[in-house]
């Protein structure tokens, strides 16, 4: 039901935003920056990987924290020991841009996954330009053949693969994608229900040669010791982050700092 949804939604401003701003325009706004590896190098680096995200709403909970100022958000994540950064660039939906990412680019050293519903080479090449250094496929959303190339378009953008999944089928075409980063993501998103059980499931059929994150539902730190002693690399949170009166807070309180 959502998920269908954000996709007709997601077509109609793609192609606004097209028109508004050509392919060959957008591109030549572009600085030469080397990016690639530095998604996948933070989360390999790190004991145990927290991806902080920054959002103001979802589409089943409606506005979550919708005043959220993203120059003081990411600079409070990297403070506090985010080893990256999601930022959520979808605009109805969850309430994002690409302002967000490009402003929290500038701001912050720590490396950031840009976080939408991809479904066109051109959301790449916004991606480069607002200074990500890694996107995020996610393959339910993705008709046959279309993550195929929009994963090549990510590689010749010079920018990590982060391939999220649901499923065994889905996971075999992570493999097939050759992803740096497999994201267990333990919402539907169908329905939007959420278990962390998905990444018990699944983490055991992935195999040692890739780096995995966990997404969604992980609200407390018992939370993140669970899958940190299951074996993933790291978790990605969200919503117990930015529904807390101070996120970078809570953030310190979910790597084990005392309050």
């Amino acid at each position: 039901m959502y998920l269908s949804k954000i996709l007709e939604t997601q077509a109609e401003e793609i192609k606004a935003r097209k028109l508004g701003r050509p392919w060959s325009s957008l591109a030549g706004e572009i600085e030469e920056q080397s990016t690639t590896g530095r998604f996948r190098q933070a989360v390999d680096a790190s004991d145990f990987a927290i991806v902080a995200e920054f959002k103001r709403a979802s589409p089943s909970k409606g506005l979550l924290a919708p005043d959220l100022v993203v120059e003081k958000v990411a600079v409070d994540y990297e403070k506090y020991g985010a080893a990256a950064l999601s930022i959520l660039t979808e605009r109805q939906f969850f309430q994002g841009s690409l302002t967000d990412l490009r402003t929290a680019a500038t701001i912050v050293t720590i490396p950031i996954l840009m976080k939408d519903f991809i479904i066109d080479p051109y959301q790449i090449l916004e991606a480069k330009w607002a200074g990500a250094s890694a996107i995020l496929l996610i393959i339910a959303s993705l008709a046959p053949g279309q993550a195929e190339e929009l994963a090549s378009c990510t590689r010749e953008m010079g920018l990590d693969l982060v391939v999220e999944i649901y499923s065994e089928e889905e996971l075999a075409q992570a493999r097939e994608l050759k992803a740096d980063i497999i994201q267990i993501n333990n919402r539907d998103l169908h329905s939007f229900q959420v278990s962390l059980e998905v990444t018990y499931r699944l983490f055991p059929l992935v195999g040692k040669e890739s780096l995995v994150i966990s997404a969604s539902g992980i609200k407390s730190r018992k939370d993140l010791l669970a899958l940190k002693k299951l074996g993933v690399n790291g978790v990605l949170v969200g919503e117990s982050l930015v529904i807390a009166d101070d996120p970078g807070k809570k953030l310190s309180l979910l790597l084990g700092e005392k309050e």
